[in-house]
């Protein structure tokens, strides 16, 4: 969209998605307008990881007793090479619809700064007055981001909690990834 005028996209993104849809027919098809600028790009690449993973609705119903489990706030699960968030689930509204990316390009940044150090972290916590976050290093090919405002969690106990779903985890996401989607 980067090329067409701010006061023409609408209009040519329409069209163009009434033309698509005309050719292939509008079964589950989900068009994206982005920009090299914005947050666009990374939502689009963000939405299309997700439904890339098959059996997800199973992996998000786990996260999602995981996150009340836990007493978390919200859970994030994101890729761990391209830090795109594959799944969040929310018990508490967030109003910033960007914190994604916002949280994707501060970790790619650290990671980037490690880079020539050539530590690899596998765990972060950020704390203050009002929140607590955990980055943990969750499977093979992901990232859980667990957000708490309840300070009655322990900390040992979410970690302990954590470790033990891990390798059900890492088999059901390596499992959707390899197995074929009729399975």
């Amino acid at each position: 969209m980067d090329i067409i005028p701010e006061k023409m996209q609408n209009t040519i993104f329409k069209e163009r998605k009434a033309q698509i849809i005309a050719k292939v027919g509008d079964s589950n098809l989900e068009l994206f307008k982005t920009s090299i600028w914005d947050e666009t790009l990374y939502q689009a690449w963000s939405r299309i990881a997700h439904c890339l993973i098959p059996r997800i609705g199973r992996i998000e119903a786990g996260l999602k007793q995981l996150c009340n489990l836990c007493a978390a706030d919200e859970l994030i699960l994101f890729e761990k090479s391209t830090f795109l968030e594959i799944s969040h689930i929310e018990a508490k509204a967030y109003k910033d619809p960007h914190r994604f990316e916002k949280i994707s390009n501060v970790i790619k940044q650290f990671k980037l700064c490690l880079f020539s150090t050539n530590y690899q972290f596998s765990e972060m916590t950020v704390k203050n007055s009002r929140f607590r976050m955990y980055l943990i290093d969750f499977t093979r090919s992901t990232y859980l981001m667990v957000v708490l405002s309840n300070n009655d969690v322990e900390e040992e106990a979410l970690k302990l909690n954590i470790s033990i779903v891990k390798p059900y985890y890492d088999k059901m996401i390596a499992a959707s990834i390899t197995k074929p989607i009729g399975d």
